[in-house]
């Protein structure tokens, strides 16, 4: 049956597609590298020389390093006005499955390789003792929820005056901010932004603050609008 075989050829190709995805998903969150990127340059930076950057932004799936930058930009108005420095902590995308499999290993398991390289950068930049100015998105909330437990277990704390907002997380706040007070950041340097309309923020699952309510409303947001209100620009304005 020529039908029969189409179907059975579609589904072959889709379920080798999605084991591929999930394969390079471990093997990013077990090896991945992450890039750094001055934002008013959008040129890379070294990770050695990036003790001087206060201003840091983590991104989430599915975003490449030249969109990265354009959400830090949208992120950091503000503090681009002011002619200060932003740092764009890059988290390399491999696909959407990939990006998935590894969100969902760094939710279930903590710190893989791009958590602790945003660990290690948590480090030289505290080192200065300036106060940092984090902003995670979606994925970036977990690598930076993470990051700031292996920080912390290595005696790291933020200096004084640090702030962080994690935003369209699709963990929960008080994991995100456990992880904040846990190395030494204050509790009103603290924010976790979930717009209404984005469903990733309102996952119906323990690891998240989420309702099936809320997700439903976010997942019709998402058929009609895509996922226009997941976008950094829909957080800072």
């Amino acid at each position: 049956n020529p039908l029969q075989g189409a179907i059975i050829g579609l589904a072959t190709a889709v379920a080798v597609q999605a084991a591929f995805g999930i394969l390079q998903g471990t093997y990013d969150y077990l090896f991945g590298d992450a890039g750094y990127y001055d934002l008013a340059t959008r040129r890379a930076v070294s990770a050695d020389k990036i003790g001087g950057y206060k201003n840091i932004y983590v991104n989430g799936i599915r975003t490449n390093h030249k969109n990265a930058i354009e959400q830090a930009r949208t992120a950091f108005q503000k503090e681009l006005v002011a002619g200060e420095q932003v740092l764009v902590f890059h988290n390399p995308s491999s696909g959407t499955i990939a990006d998935l499999t590894e969100s969902g290993l760094g939710i279930l398991f903590g710190g893989g390789s791009i958590d602790q390289q945003f660990s290690t950068a948590l480090e030289r930049m505290s080192s200065a003792g300036v106060a940092l100015n984090i902003k995670a998105h979606s994925q970036g909330a977990i690598i930076a929820s993470n990051a700031l437990v292996d920080f912390a277990s290595t005696g790291g704390i933020v200096p004084d005056g640090s702030s962080v907002i994690f935003f369209g997380a699709p963990i929960s706040e008080g994991r995100t901010f456990q992880s904040w007070i846990g190395a030494g950041g204050a509790s009103s340097r603290f924010q976790f932004l979930a717009h209404p309309l984005d469903p990733i923020t309102q996952l119906p699952f323990p690891a998240t603050s989420g309702n099936p309510f809320d997700f439903g409303r976010g997942l019709y947001n998402t058929i009609r609008h895509g996922f226009e209100f997941h976008s950094p620009k829909h957080y800072f304005p």
